[in-house]
């Protein structure tokens, strides 16, 4: 696993224990689709808006036809799967006033995008 990140990141207003689960689904995900000796990077970014984590892994990418019902309950491709992991990724992104979004392509790899409102802005948004 490789990590890039910015140190002045801007702070989000975020429950850790909700963003533990996040990180642990797209994760567990990434780990599931890669062959051993995959790669899983994450890079962080920032706008004047909001802060991306982005998690891109070396996998076998997803189906076009899989790609429109990642968030629907109960849809796995996994033997093991429950088909939950990214519908709760979905619902814990959008009670943090952010969203997830999913590129992929077969034999090449996924990367999953988180996008948090930033902290300052979201308090400014509120004092309106």
């Amino acid at each position: 696993m490789e990590a890039d990140a910015l140190a002045d990141l801007p702070p989000v207003m975020a429950d850790r224990n909700q963003l533990k689960q996040v990180f642990f689904n797209i994760n567990k995900n990434a780990m599931d689709a890669m062959q051993p000796g995959g790669r899983l990077k994450i890079r962080a970014r920032a706008d004047d808006e909001s802060v991306y984590l982005l998690f891109g892994d070396s996998g076998s990418g997803i189906k076009q036809e899989d790609l429109v019902r990642l968030f629907q309950p109960y849809h796995t491709t996994k033997p093991d799967g429950h088909g939950l992991g990214l519908m709760i990724v979905q619902r814990i992104m959008r009670e943090h006033g952010g969203q997830v979004g999913i590129e992929s392509k077969e034999s090449i790899g996924t990367v999953v995008t988180l996008q948090f409102p930033r902290k300052d802005r979201r308090v400014r948004m509120l004092g309106r």
